[in-house]
């Protein structure tokens, strides 16, 4: 079974996305968006929980890490399992009320709990979409499909669901922003 990520630069941007994360993530976490579930070779199979809608990616990240737990919905959690953190590489772009997604994993976040986001820069989307044009990306379909939000966008949404930030920074020459939250607990 060979990895689904289509795009040339597919695989490198997962890594740096990846790299950018690793060292704010622990205990137990909820890697959402987890795609081919390169994410849980960081961590303890005990502590990791992938989920995505993409069936391919679920049964790639599957079949090369058998000892971790994947899912195609939240709703197979349950609703008292908690996480320390939860981690969305590349997803928020995907989702069309972010406010109300970010509400809704503050009930999956423990007291302390942080959430990790990256996303492309939105003053990126041009060349996203000529690099996906050039097959360097995921297909040109979907690099149209999606709504880049900035920085500021993010952190405003996260503020408005009753998250603090903790962090934010570009990467990847400033084609990539992270962004780390806190549930706001004032």
């Amino acid at each position: 079974m060979t990895s689904h990520l289509t795009g040339i630069l597919s695989k490198f941007l997962r890594s740096k996305r990846i790299k950018a994360v690793k060292s704010f993530i622990y205990g137990d976490v909820l890697d959402l968006g987890c795609n081919s579930g390169d994410l849980s070779e960081f961590i303890m199979a005990q502590s990791y929980v992938g989920i995505d809608l993409d069936d391919q990616a679920l049964a790639f990240a599957k079949n090369k890490y058998p000892q971790y737990e994947f899912f195609n919905n939240l709703n197979c959690l349950g609703n008292d399992i908690k996480f320390d953190s939860i981690a969305m590489l590349a997803v928020i772009e995907y989702i069309k009320d972010r406010v109300f997604e970010y509400r809704k994993l503050r009930t999956y976040l423990r007291l302390n709990g942080i959430l990790i986001i990256t996303t492309p820069n939105s003053k990126m989307r041009y060349l996203r979409s000529l690099l996906a044009n050039l097959g360097l990306l995921a297909n040109k379909e979907r690099a149209q499909r999606i709504n880049l939000p900035s920085i500021e966008e993010i952190k405003n949404d996260l503020n408005e669901a009753g998250f603090r930030i903790m962090h934010s920074k570009s990467f990847l020459f400033g084609m990539n922003q992270l962004v780390v939250a806190e549930i706001n607990n004032d």
